[in-house]
């Protein structure tokens, strides 16, 4: 027996099962901390673009989707900081939603109402 107590596996099978182990947490760790900065710059440019009305949900539900996989890293500023900027980004998403069906309801009622000027 070894001295994780089965008998069917030798130290260094639990050695190297160990050491995979470690290298996909780095990976995976490290794809999570890259796509959260990505995510954080792509919703600061996003804040700093001017969009046209209703673009700006699709910007940041995008932000949103990178920003998820940092809410999985243990450090807690990371975690932190991507639940917020997530949450942020999803409300400014449905608020970027809303206003393009405004602005598009707005558009129909200008149309119609220079349709019915163009008529007289």
């Amino acid at each position: 027996m070894n001295e994780v107590g089965n008998p069917y596996e030798s130290p260094a099978q639990t050695e190297t099962t160990v050491e995979s182990t470690t290298a996909w947490s780095s990976l995976i760790v490290g794809f999570a901390k890259t796509s959260f900065w990505l995510g954080l710059g792509h919703a600061i440019c996003g804040s700093a673009i001017t969009f046209y009305p209703g673009a700006e949900c699709g910007w940041f539900a995008l932000s949103a989707i990178l920003l998820v996989p940092g809410v999985f890293v243990r450090q807690h500023a990371y975690r932190n900081v991507a639940m917020v900027a997530t949450v942020l980004c999803i409300l400014y998403s449905y608020s970027g939603h809303q206003r393009g069906i405004r602005y598009h309801e707005q558009q129909q009622i200008r149309e119609s109402t220079i349709g019915t000027i163009a008529e007289e």
